[in-house]
């Protein structure tokens, strides 16, 4: 937990949504009451995206930008891309609702024509449909799933689903 003594220092911290950390990214959110870290409930997950056969006059920040946020929100752009080290495909790091169906191709114009790259997904995380949940599928969820113990003992009784805090 961080507490700020300044109002002012924590609005700017928390404009940024996410801070480049290495190796990975670190994301801050805002305190909520009864937080428990074991009932965090994320379909949220960062996720390096090749843009395939993608002309290297497209790889401008402001164009990977506005592609990636076809299926999310840009983290950052690779430094190979930005630097146009290899010219295969640009990467960018981009965080995804996993609840939602990835694309496979994203359109862009080019000389007044429409032309597609493919994209590809490096490293998804597994991701439970269940319980929308990354981490896990739903083949092991345990989520909803009773105990033989816990059935027998529900025999009879009349069950009811309460709202859940989120």
């Amino acid at each position: 937990m961080i507490r700020f003594s300044l109002l002012e220092d924590r609005d700017r911290i928390f404009r940024r949504r996410h801070w480049l950390l290495q190796p990975g990214v670190f994301r801050l959110q805002s305190w909520v009451q009864d937080f428990n870290p074991n009932r965090v409930c994320s379909s949220l997950a960062q996720v390096w995206v090749r843009i395939m056969d993608l002309p290297m006059e497209y790889w401008q920040p402001s164009i990977l930008e506005a592609m990636a946020s076809a299926f999310g929100t840009l983290i950052r752009i690779d430094d190979h891309t930005i630097h146009r080290r290899m010219g295969h495909y640009a990467r960018i790091l981009v965080e995804v609702d996993m609840k939602m169906e990835l694309i496979e191709k994203i359109m862009y114009k080019r000389s007044g024509v429409c032309s597609f790259a493919n994209l590809v997904f490096e490293h998804l995380l597994e991701f439970c449909r269940n319980c929308g949940i990354v981490g896990h599928t739903t083949a092991v969820c345990t989520r909803g799933k009773k105990t033989e113990k816990e059935s027998n003992t529900d025999r009879g009784r009349s069950h009811h689903r309460s709202a859940s805090r989120n």
